[in-house]
């Protein structure tokens, strides 16, 4: 980014690799491997904690729900420099749709919904933090509970503010000075959709900076012609594959397809996760 960021968009509007690589103490020629690793290190830099742009969805941290393997945009990294880095890496996802690179990104559907300019849904939160869907739902049916909801309310929410937790932990204040407002039993439906709301906005900062990233290399309606299923596909290529699918393209030279090397591999890899195949495949590329 600090080498490219002056060049940024016009070094993405291409149909060839943006750049070349050359390895340290490496003296092949760049005929695509070495810049499909660099692409490949860059993307498994920005999905960990290792930068401060991206944290592990709350499905990835709890393990429940969809998206076990998401990481969304951190929401309070929303400074003017760290907002240009999101816009910077939106023009390498725009590149590689040009150029045919997939990109190993584990995003939710919001983020590619967002990007293809369509409504982010309740139930696309769901696909990254199934325990907040379930805990609005739950607090949303607390004001038709029967006799006893009150008490039963404020034994379990006493200590409860007009504020939630966002996805990278950090506390939002859902009104003006909610922090030292209470929520009561009746106003549960209202806490329930601002807390709603403000999941599905979270992340609004950095997706805008990643589509104007996109945008830039081109017009913004055909970023709006895509699905954000088609998005994705064409971004980050197949999500997975089977095993079977690997073995019908698979040859074999000076080796026999019943090896038991051979027999190993695939033992292996019919027990890995979708997120191995994944880097697997990358690596084939």
């Amino acid at each position: 980014f600090s080498v490219l960021e002056a060049q940024m968009p016009k070094l993405f509007r291409t149909s060839e690799r943006f750049w070349a690589v050359v390895f340290a103490g490496e003296g092949a020629e760049d005929v695509g491997g070495p810049f499909r690793e660099h692409l490949a290190t860059m993307c498994n830099e920005l999905m960990s904690t290792s930068l401060d742009l991206f944290v592990p969805a709350p499905n990835n941290v709890h393990n429940v729900g969809d998206g076990r393997d998401a990481w969304v945009p951190k929401p309070s990294s929303t400074s003017p420099l760290q907002l240009l880095m999101y816009q910077f890496l939106g023009c390498i996802l725009g590149g590689a749709l040009r150029i045919g690179e997939p990109l190993s990104l584990y995003f939710p559907s919001s983020v590619w919904k967002y990007l293809t300019f369509h409504d982010v849904l309740d139930t696309d939160v769901e696909k990254y933090d199934y325990l907040c869907r379930q805990f609005v739902e739950e607090f949303s049916a607390f004001d038709a509970a029967g006799p006893g909801a009150e008490e039963a309310f404020t034994d379990a929410f006493s200590t409860q503010m007009f504020t939630t937790q966002l996805a990278d932990g950090s506390v939002h204040e859902l009104i003006p000075g909610g922090a030292g407002i209470p929520v009561t039993l009746a106003r549960t439906r209202d806490y329930a959709s601002l807390v709603m709301n403000a999941r599905i906005h979270e992340f609004d900062a950095q997706l805008q900076a990643m589509r104007r990233g996109m945008n830039s290399g081109g017009p913004s309606i055909a970023l709006s012609l895509l699905s954000p299923d088609e998005l994705r596909l064409r971004v980050c290529g197949q999500p997975d594959f089977t095993v079977a699918e690997l073995k019908e393209s698979t040859t074999f030279e000076g080796l026999s397809p019943f090896d038991r090397r051979v027999t190993f591999l695939w033992s292996v890899l019919e027990d890995a996760t979708p997120v191995k195949l994944k880097k697997l495949y990358d690596q084939l590329l």
